[in-house]
């Protein structure tokens, strides 16, 4: 028996055309980029690996090369011939824009820190790195020959640089509010700019630039977009409404209700015949730039969760959903029950866990939200405003948290939140789980992005630490400890899971099945099977006493997190696509 349910669509940040090749490329909230046949409009492609939402997307015009960037404060080139990506940590905070040149060679990338960083993509290397802009850079633009790179800021500018020295060459100013989109034509004499302010500009010059504002809408235009020879272009904002210009008559031709909500990004084909819109209702669309008539509306992106947990008697479900609340469902009629959320916090959640009579969500503020089993809001406490929480567990009798964030420290805070938490710096990278044992109500286990699991005990005030597991060949990404604390079962990015001794005096037995990263890990309460959720949109049951496969669903999308219900016999799942319960029989 399977159901789904709680199915949801997440903002589409950003679009871009390969015009050669009949590509259109999206990037979304829900970690994926999409690629997307132009004329046919099906989906050809998805691109998995990014760790937070993809905020930008860019593509050569074979289509052959893309580059994404992501809140994870990475840049992902990604070769579609051979189906690798080559990854490289970027900025110092995350990354909101991205483009690349015709020919491949160089790519640009820019962040919220205010830095712009210039690469040679074939190699992975930085080229430049600039911190000019006094806010953050929303946008960037590049010539096809990679000799011109334009950038768009919050502190009311645009930058012109040359990609060569990686040394700006013109400054542009004469916005009144922050400037979010930018454009530049092949020749780089002209370029286009978004504001907050509402207007749209176009700047003509060689040594000096002009400025003519050509459209002011009633609400922030959020982006731009020019074709190749800088005659067409498309502007779109919060308002939903996309603008097709004719640049030598300076007017709109075509104004067109285009999406119900706010447009994140369009972008127009280098002929200037097609135009493609991005969204937050989740959808991209694309125009006929002549007629203005929609030609194609393209659905397929769709939310991540974050982080699943189970109530002791198995009757209630809780999922981090990626946004500021969690989810509560009945786990026997897969029926929405309620929805917690923080009155005082508004940042996203990305973990959550649940004690006895006791809810705890860690987001992406640095904070934690604690609930009664009431659904009551109880308070918060503030960790660390700089690092997300990506993990957090109640020990079993519900007298104390742990919260393990992005660089690698652990903290431990008792669950009444008025002493100061204890804090040990337990791994070298993101700590992606952490759970306490069921019967040692000092123990602590963690699971990291260095590839390793540790276990720590609790005592004198101090997380100590009694041994590191080591094996896995990528990030661990989740961890499930047996109810007598002795069997230990590993999830990771390699695509394996790994069954490990507590004591350490057995090595661990490999399990291999997975065709993508595993997310996902529980062990039974009988602690005879383990049960795994993948990116390759399956989920695996195992045995842990022939550490053989033996039983294996297929999902509609990539899951993220799995949960086994009391009495075993029920397994709950969440992916991309909804939420799933899953009976097992044996």
């Amino acid at each position: 028996m399977t159901s789904r349910v709680l199915s949801r669509s997440d903002r589409v940040m950003d679009c871009a055309v390969a015009g050669d090749a009949n590509l259109l490329i999206s990037a979304c909230d829900d970690y994926t980029v999409k690629a997307w046949d132009l004329h046919s409009a099906e989906e050809r492609l998805t691109v998995l690996g990014h760790d937070g939402p993809v905020r930008g997307c860019a593509v050569t015009p074979n289509g052959q090369v893309i580059v994404s960037v992501s809140s994870d404060r990475t840049v992902r080139f990604f070769d579609t011939q051979a189906e690798t990506s080559v990854v490289r940590p970027a900025h110092r905070a995350r990354v909101l824009a991205c483009a690349i040149s015709a020919g491949g060679n160089i790519a640009a990338t820019s962040s919220e820190d205010g830095s712009v960083i210039f690469w040679d993509v074939k190699g992975g290397l930085v080229r430049h790195y600039q911190e000019e802009h006094r806010g953050r850079v929303s946008s960037c633009a590049i010539t096809p020959d990679g000799a011109q790179l334009v950038t768009a800021s919050e502190d009311r500018t645009l930058k012109l640089w040359d990609c060569a020295t990686g040394m700006a060459t013109h400054t542009l100013t004469g916005h009144s509010g922050r400037v979010v989109g930018c454009a530049i034509s092949a020749d780089g004499r002209t370029i286009m700019s978004a504001s907050s302010d509402g207007r749209v500009c176009i700047w003509h010059g060689i040594d000096a630039f002009s400025q003519n504002t050509v459209g002011q809408y009633n609400a922030q235009v959020r982006s731009c977009a020019l074709s190749g020879d800088g005659r067409m272009a498309a502007s779109a904002g919060d308002d939903g409404r996309l603008l097709i210009w004719d640049l030598a008559r300076q007017q709109p031709i075509h104004k067109i209700e285009a999406h119900g909500l706010p447009v994140r990004r369009c972008s127009i084909t280098q002929d200037g015949r097609t135009v493609v819109t991005a969204s937050e209702d989740g959808t991209l669309k694309v125009w006929n730039a002549q007629t203005g008539g929609l030609r194609a509306t393209l659905f397929g992106h769709s939310g991540p969760v974050h982080d699943c947990a189970v109530n002791g008697e198995g009757s209630l479900a809780f999922w981090a959903l990626g946004d500021t609340s969690i989810t509560v469902v009945d786990t026997a009629s897969c029926e929405l029950q309620s929805t917690l959320k923080s009155p005082e916090r508004q940042g996203r959640i990305l973990s959550c866990a649940v004690g006895s009579n006791v809810i705890i969500a860690g987001g992406e503020d640095g904070v934690l939200r604690v609930w009664n089993g009431e659904f009551q809001f109880l308070g918060h406490l503030i960790i660390n405003k700089r690092l997300p929480i990506r993990a957090c567990a109640v020990a079993r009798d519900g007298s104390q948290f742990a919260i393990g964030v992005a660089d690698g420290s652990v903290y431990v805070t008792p669950a009444h939140l008025q002493d100061v938490p204890m804090r040990s710096k337990l791994h070298t990278a993101v700590v992606r789980d952490c759970q306490f044992g069921h019967r040692s109500r000092d123990l602590l286990i963690t699971a990291s992005d260095d590839a390793t699991v540790g276990l720590w005990r609790i005592t004198g005030g101090h997380i100590a630490p009694v041994t590191t597991l080591r094996g896995h060949l990528g990030p661990v990404w989740r961890c499930s400890l047996s109810v007598d604390d002795t069997v230990l079962v590993s999830a990771s990015q390699d695509g394996t899971l790994r069954v490990w001794d507590t004591s350490g005096i057995r090595p661990p037995v490999i399990l291999i099945g997975h065709a993508g990263p595993v997310t996902g890990v529980d062990i039974s309460h009988d602690q005879r099977y383990v049960a795994s959720t993948s990116f390759d949109q399956t989920l695996k049951v195992w045995s842990l006493i022939s550490h053989r496969q033996v039983a294996s669903m297929r999902a509609d999308g990539p899951l993220h997190c799995c949960t086994w219900l009391p009495h075993d016999d029920t397994i709950a799942a969440s992916g991309v696509n909804g939420t799933y319960s899953l009976r097992f029989v044996r």
